[in-house]
């Protein structure tokens, strides 16, 4: 689900010919761009967020807002959302054998052990990320660069 970037056309026709290649294209629902997230994001037994390269990760916190379980490379801002084990589950970038054994686990989870993981994920979001706590750490950056530069 997304839209494509620019910059991604060429990654993006590799998975189609990939997928086709391995006979995985009928296997794959391509959504391209989604209206409603939540909704979307219900349909979904996990979220996996493969990344090789990731600064922020709002796939990640929107998974974790929607109490589902998330599984996400170790790279850019997501491990300092996902709590490995906790909240969520961390696997090394361009591992996929890891990445399918986590996903295994997650698949044969407990009911109870997935919805404390879920619940925690909630509340992670719940947190650290409202609206109201966005605007206070873009207004600290502010005021620190404008105290930096004598303007304050």
């Amino acid at each position: 689900a997304g839209r494509v970037l620019p910059i991604a056309q060429n990654y993006y026709r590799d998975i189609l010919s990939f997928s086709k290649k391995h006979k995985l294209a009928d296997d794959i629902n391509w959504k391209g761009s989604v209206e409603n997230i939540i909704e979307f994001l219900q349909e979904m037994d996990m979220i996996i967020v493969p990344s090789l390269s990731e600064p922020f990760g709002r796939v990640v916190i929107e998974g974790m807002a929607a109490k589902k379980p998330v599984i996400a490379s170790r790279c850019g801002g997501i491990p300092e959302i996902i709590e490995d084990g906790r909240n969520g589950f961390l696997v090394e970038p361009g591992c996929p054998e890891k990445l399918a054994k986590v996903m295994i686990n997650v698949m044969n989870m407990s009911a109870q052990e997935r919805a404390r993981i879920t619940t925690q994920a909630r509340q992670t979001v719940a947190q650290r990320f409202t609206l109201e706590k966005q605007i206070k750490e873009v207004e600290k950056i502010y005021e620190g660069v404008l105290n930096h530069y004598g303007k304050a």
